[in-house]
C-alpha cells in the first residue's frame, strides 16, 4: 500500500499526464490534425488518442513524444520513402542479373 505522499505524486503526475493530453487532443481537433509519436513513428487520429492515453495511470510518461501534425505530411514521407526503397530494389535487382549475366556463379 502506497503512503500518503507517494499517492500525491501519482495524482499529481497523472493529473499533468491528463492535462497534456487534453492540449493535444483540443489542438489538434482545432486544427484537424492528427496526432504523431516521434519515438515509435505512430499516428493516432484524436478519438484513438484521447481512447488509448486517457486509461493510462501516468498518461505524461506515454505522450510525452507525441507532437501534432498533419497527416500528409506523414502520407508524403510514407510515399517519398516507398519510392527511396523501390529504387533500391530496382538498383540491387539491376546488379544481382547482371553478375550472373556476367558469369557470376549460383550457390545452391
Amino acid at each position: 500500500m502506497l503512503e500518503n505522499g507517494e499517492n500525491k505524486v501519482i495524482d499529481m503526475g497523472r493529473r499533468e499526464g491528463l492535462e497534456l493530453m487534453n492540449r493535444l487532443y483540443t489542438e489538434a481537433v482545432a486544427l484537424n490534425y492528427w496526432l504523431y509519436d516521434t519515438k515509435t513513428k505512430i499516428w493516432l487520429s484524436p478519438p484513438e488518442f484521447k481512447n488509448i492515453y486517457s486509461r493510462y495511470l501516468s498518461p505524461a510518461e506515454s505522450i510525452r513524444n507525441f507532437v501534432v501534425k498533419d497527416p500528409i505530411e506523414g502520407l508524403d514521407a510514407a510515399y517519398k520513402q516507398i519510392e527511396n526503397l523501390k529504387e533500391r530494389l530496382e538498383e540491387f535487382n539491376r546488379r544481382v542479373i547482371e553478375y550472373y549475366k556476367s558469369g557470376g556463379s549460383f550457390r545452391k
